[in-house]
């Protein structure tokens, strides 16, 4: 919701269309399916006992 939100207020007219609602939520869904690789990737790479390295 805090999205569709912003997205109204930074629109030029302040008016929510169909256009910019679904600008919106393809954003929004493409972030999730991210979010849902990035966590796979992570859970396969510590089930076979590895260790995310840290930068010094």
């Amino acid at each position: 919701m805090a999205s569709v939100q912003a997205a109204i207020y930074g629109s030029e007219d302040c008016v929510l269309d169909a256009g910019l609602f679904r600008e919106v939520i393809d954003y929004k869904v493409a972030e999730h399916q991210q979010r849902k690789k990035l966590a796979g990737e992570l859970s396969a790479f510590v089930s076979y006992g590895g260790q995310p390295s840290r930068s010094n």
